[in-house]
């Protein structure tokens, strides 16, 4: 193995930075009782890419070949996982563990399906070998997670709602571009990430290439999940003199009409309207556009007041550009998509996921 200690020119970890941050973690597992790393020519492993790591675990030698990478999607982990079957085949005993410096959360959960240890940058470490079953979960290392969290923010959002919306459509990039109003460069971009992770399959080849989404629960997840680490959007609380909820999402929707001003129902009275499941609900969640200026007016036309507590209204920047274009009228008001409520929901608490599973099983099916 090469153990050059000069970095890429992309800022990759050297091999051996990879591989200390791996003993450093090993050794300090309570059943570790020692962990050495020794070079591939020491050792029966007919590969000069490969580390060892000598192991004494509760006692018990263990002897885990490195396969040292950078980057790993699930097309990757594939190629892993055939070297790491050959490596088993050859060297009984041995326990071959992928080190990488950042590790897609498909590729992750594909690894850990097959049993197949890991560790990356981050500090996620899966070991599954009698005796030892060891999972440690982190958030993805920086670049990673910088990666993951630019899909589910502004335009590039909106391409991936656009998917969402409809997972069984075949889209081209410029079709695609042209129906969640974007770029046809943003479109290609989300489109090559979202290849990578194959949330996506593919048909033809280049202008005609086209893609539909592979796996929308599994995209859709991976939202959820950057979305709850991710802080939440400004919240402006009301009080309006106006009850029930039925009467006062009336009102909201004249007033907004009356001012040409564009907003969307979400969270609890948008999923009791998409798919009913509690008997009242206390506070109308309103996505609106920040740059819209007609909002204050609108608010004073129903007497709305700011307030601490008691708010029966709450107002939210709208999540990315376009939000509120995919909107939908049901009962007379309008409602931010599917989606974007489920999302919502995820955040209010109480028994925000209650409905939210509710209205993903009835309305989304994915």
């Amino acid at each position: 193995m090469n153990l050059a200690d000069s970095m890429d020119p992309e800022g990759h970890r050297t091999e051996r930075e990879r591989i200390a941050d791996l003993l450093a973690t090993l050794t300090a597992l309570p059943f570790c009782d020692s962990a050495d790393s020794v070079t591939a020519e020491a050792t029966a492993i007919p590969s000069d890419q490969d580390a060892v790591v000598h192991c004494r675990w509760s006692g018990r030698h263990v002897e885990l070949v490195l396969l040292v990478r950078t980057n790993i999607y699930p097309r990757d982990a594939r190629e892993i996982l055939w070297r790491m079957d050959a490596l088993t085949a050859n060297h009984p005993g041995a326990v071959p563990v992928l080190v990488a410096d950042a590790i897609s959360a498909t590729a992750k959960e594909m690894l850990r399906h097959r049993r197949a240890a890991y560790f990356d940058a981050g500090g996620s470490l899966f070991v599954c070998s009698e005796p030892v079953y060891v999972h440690i979960d982190r958030p993805a290392p920086r670049p990673m997670a910088r990666r993951v969290q630019s899909l589910f923010r502004g335009s590039r959002a909106q391409v991936v709602h656009c998917l969402l919306l409809a997972p069984r459509t075949w889209f081209g990039t410029t079709r695609l571009a042209g129906e969640a109003g974007v770029s046809p460069g943003t479109a290609s971009v989300v489109l090559r990430h979202l290849e990578q992770d194959e949330w996506v399959h593919t048909r033809g080849r280049g202008p005609t290439k086209q893609r539909r989404v592979a796996d929308a629960g599994g995209l859709l997840d991976a939202w959820a999940r950057n979305t709850e680490r991710v802080r939440p959007f400004s919240v402006w609380d009301y009080y309006v003199p106006v009850v029930p909820e039925q009467t006062l999402a009336l009102e909201l929707h004249r007033a907004f009409e009356a001012h040409g001003t564009d907003y969307a129902l979400t969270g609890e009275s948008a999923a009791q309207r998409y798919a009913p499941f509690l008997s009242t609900v206390s506070r109308i969640h309103c996505l609106v556009d920040p740059r819209d200026d007609r909002i204050d007016t609108v608010l004073s036309d129903v007497e709305a007041r700011r307030v601490d507590q008691g708010a029966n209204l709450s107002v939210i920047r709208a999540p990315f550009p376009g939000a509120l274009a995919s909107r939908e009228q049901v009962d007379g008001v309008w409602l931010a998509s599917a989606v974007i409520v489920y999302l919502d929901l995820l955040r209010v608490g109480g028994r925000g996921r209650d409905m939210a599973r509710h209205l993903r099983r009835e309305r989304l099916g994915f």
